[in-house]
């Protein structure tokens, strides 16, 4: 929200999660993004965050236009096709491309995992797709999982998480359970 006081003299959000903007150009204010401790400064232009609060970055990328970052560090000016993390000390650095894949594919309505622990692999479904999918054999949760997916479909990706770090999605009851899939069932 806009802090209370501001009048006519700012424009802005807090953001908490993932948020893509289109600013208007010629506004007589510049529109903020506020992201933990990071500060998005955008004219006319459009661009994504991301800032979770239980991941240590923020990232930032520019689709149109340009924004100005302020970590800790002096602000930095992105243009169209840029992008940027900041760490959770405030440093701003160029990020590579299977980060910036990873952090923003959601805004392209994707799912991308390259080379993850499977318990963080289950935290993005369960984020993504609300699936609270209990694992009874702890020695899976360090599996790799590599997923390109689409957001629309869990099935694709329970699939994709099956074929990735072989395992296998089944029931038990009404709880939904993976199981390794090199065991046979029970």
């Amino acid at each position: 929200p806009v802090p209370r006081g501001s009048g006519d003299c700012l424009r802005g959000v807090d953001l908490k999660v993932t948020g893509s903007f289109v600013v208007a150009p010629e506004q007589p204010l510049v529109f903020q993004v506020r992201a933990k401790d990071v500060v998005i400064k955008a004219m006319g232009t459009t661009f994504t965050v991301r800032a979770y609060p239980d991941e240590s970055f923020v990232a930032v990328r520019v689709k149109e236009g340009q924004v100005t970052v302020q970590g800790q560090q002096d602000p930095r000016t992105l243009t169209a096709g840029q992008a940027v993390i900041v760490d959770a000390e405030g440093a701003i650095r160029e990020p590579t491309q299977q980060e910036v894949a990873e952090a923003l594919a959601w805004s392209d309505g994707r799912l991308i995992l390259n080379q993850k622990p499977m318990r963080e692999a289950l935290h993005h479904l369960q984020r993504w797709y609300a699936l609270g999918l209990v694992v009874r054999d702890s020695s899976i949760l360090d599996r790799p999982v590599t997923m390109n997916v689409s957001l629309d479909s869990s099935r694709n990706a329970i699939a994709a998480l099956e074929q990735s770090a072989n395992v296998k999605f089944g029931y038990e009851g009404r709880i939904r359970v993976l199981r390794d899939g090199s065991q046979k069932p029970r």
